[in-house]
């Protein structure tokens, strides 16, 4: 049975998305409409998708249609084959998505409408009666879903649900309001002091931007009190701080980040207080990791930003590079940095000595290659590091890097700045 995705090809991050998570058998429809003249009152958009789903009927043919923003739930293969060997006698189109909440019982569940079209599957000979009524019709005034409620056909829920909508969860914006732009993402993992510092330092960010927001946590750690927008994965269990710091090398291994045009990461010790997203929006080379350069004179000797096994020749090529802090960083998520991160870990896994948390793999990997990293975007002007009690740095992201001992000593720093000068 072929699987057919509704796509928006300027959009192609969700394109790679559902390869990623799907595989390479789906047939992408990406027709646009030529002829408006039968549609009223409907936004270009939603005449764009009309016209894909059409498309997909002409071929009258039992198949799988996906919206390609589909988020790939758990169990999908076995729940998928489960749905196929037990299908009604009789039945026309079956929607096992996700849709607005809208849930059903356990197994095919009869239903007088469809619960959106971020999947379903089609039977045979179906696709004809559709494009009949479709061609019955002199004026189409509704979206296409809502069109498919006045049909007179057989329509099935199915649970469980076999995908999410990635824009109707959070994932990235609906491609009615534009393409996904950013992603920031934070990590949290051994040190459960660190809780109350995630919750506070994405505060602050949602108060200056909307864009989408993604924390890796470890398994056994639980942070009351985000936005239930947040997307959260859990990880497994962190043995050491050391490996805890290590997560946000691990991105990639998230097929989502891969849909956004800028990712951005930030710790869980900062607090935003500027337009972070206009210096976001300045990350635009695809092969570079813009990070922020320390003041620390001979940094490439000390173990904070190297391993301490540098060659003389390696020191004397770094003699111009600066060490930077992993505590922020921005990238374009191309394969370019995917194959950055993935060489950064390969360091981490065969390196047997002494090092400094990810930031010292990070600096020895990025330093030594030039050209792989800019340091001009997150600069004195937008970042500063450590903060003086009872000074204000609106306009700046705030590390409060080296304020106390652990989660609850940088937490009562960043708290009480929040509630100075917020």
């Amino acid at each position: 049975m072929k699987t057919y995705v509704i796509h928006y090809a300027p959009m192609f991050q969700r394109k790679r998305s559902m390869i990623e998570q799907f595989g390479n058998q789906l047939e992408f429809v990406d027709v646009e409409p030529t002829d408006y003249e039968k549609f009223k009152g409907l936004k270009p958009s939603e005449v764009s998708v009309f016209v894909k789903h059409l498309e997909v009927f002409k071929r009258s043919e039992r198949c799988i249609v996906l919206e390609d923003d589909s988020i790939k739930n758990d169990n999908y293969d076995d729940n998928l084959r489960t749905c196929l060997e037990t299908l009604p006698e009789m039945w026309d189109v079956i929607f096992p998505g996700a849709c607005a909440g809208i849930r059903s019982p356990k197994g095919h569940h009869e239903s007088k409408g469809t619960r959106g079209l971020g999947m379903y599957i089609l039977n045979q000979g179906v696709g004809q009666k559709l494009v009949d009524f479709f061609n019955a019709e002199t004026v189409i005034t509704k979206p296409i879903d809502h069109w498919m409620n006045t049909l007179p056909l057989k329509y099935y829920l199915y649970e469980p649900l076999l995908v999410s909508q990635g824009s109707e969860v959070g994932v990235y914006p609906s491609a009615i309001r534009g393409p996904p732009k950013i992603l920031y993402y934070f990590t949290i993992g051994f040190d459960k002091t660190f809780g109350d510092c995630l919750r506070l330092a994405i505060e602050t960010l949602r108060r200056y931007s909307s864009q989408t927001v993604m924390v890796l946590i470890d398994e056994d750690m639980q942070v009351d009190g985000l936005p239930s927008d947040v997307i959260v994965y859990k990880c497994a269990k962190s043995r050491t701080p050391e490996e805890s710091s290590m997560r946000k090398l691990d991105v990639f291994d998230y097929p989502l980040v891969r849909t956004f045009d800028k990712v951005v990461f930030i710790d869980s010790d900062i607090v935003t207080h500027c337009d972070v997203d206009s210096i976001a929006m300045k990350i635009t080379d695809p092969g570079k990791l813009y990070v922020y350069t320390e003041d620390f004179p001979n940094g490439h000797t000390h173990l904070y930003f190297s391993l301490c096994n540098y060659t003389q020749e390696q020191l004397e090529s770094l003699k111009d590079v600066g060490v930077f802090n992993a505590g922020l960083f921005g990238f374009i998520p191309s394969e370019i940095m995917k194959q950055h991160f993935d060489n950064v870990r390969s360091l981490i896994r065969n390196h047997t000595g002494k090092f400094y948390y990810e930031q010292s793999f990070m600096n020895v990997h990025f330093n030594l290659i030039p050209n792989s990293t800019d340091r001009g975007l997150f600069t004195d002007d937008n970042y500063r590091m450590g903060h003086v009690k009872d000074q204000s740095y609106k306009g700046k992201l705030i590390h409060f890097a080296g304020s106390g001992s652990g989660g609850t000593f940088k937490y009562k720093n960043m708290k009480a700045y929040v509630d100075k000068y917020f």
